[in-house]
Parts: C-alpha cells; sequence; structure tokens
C-alpha cells in the first residue's frame, strides 16, 4: 500500500481556512519533494509535479501562518497510484474555490 495525498480533503482545509500560499510534498524529505500549489490565492498552472504520493513518506500540505510553517496530513491508502494526480489536485483546488 502507499499513501497518496487526499487533495479533495485538502481542498476543503485550503478554501475552509482562505490559505493563499500552499505547498505540497512529503514530510522529511521537502527540499526534495515540495513544491508551491497556490500562490497569492492562486493556483499555480506550472508543470512542476510536487511529490504528493509515498510508500514510506507522508504527503502533507504546507503553509506560513503568522511567521509560522505549519503543517497538515490528509493522506488514503491506495495500491495503485492513480494517474495524473498533481493535475487533478490542481484542477480540484480550482473548482472548490469557484464554489460558494
Amino acid at each position: 500500500m502507499q499513501n497518496i495525498l487526499d487533495y479533495k480533503e485538502a481542498s476543503k482545509f485550503i478554501k475552509k481556512n482562505n490559505l493563499k500560499d500552499v505547498g505540497a510534498g512529503l514530510d522529511g524529505d521537502w527540499f526534495w519533494t515540495g513544491g508551491t500549489i497556490m500562490e497569492s490565492g492562486k493556483v499555480v498552472d506550472d508543470e512542476f509535479s510536487c511529490y504528493i504520493t509515498s510508500f514510506w513518506a507522508t504527503p502533507i500540505i504546507r503553509w506560513e501562518e503568522e511567521g509560522i510553517t505549519k503543517s497538515k496530513v490528509f493522506i488514503k491508502e491506495v495500491e495503485k497510484t492513480p494517474d495524473n494526480l498533481n493535475k487533478n489536485f490542481k484542477n480540484y483546488l480550482k473548482r472548490i474555490l469557484k464554489e460558494d
């Protein structure tokens, strides 16, 4: 089994907490696996794919609040990583941010 970021729950959390600058990656290996998902309230549309799936590490989202880096875990266990996971995350996040 591998851990993947539950991007639907993460997206709901981002919207509920009105987060503007958010990254995603693997806890314990952020330097090599982390990347920006949102910047200044906009979903980043670049081709960069952060790592949000792992057999050994925990996928997280990360943001800063009053100068303190915070993170939260939204994880699902799956046998096979879904195709286009990063793209699906960004597209879902865009959709949910438009909802009121």
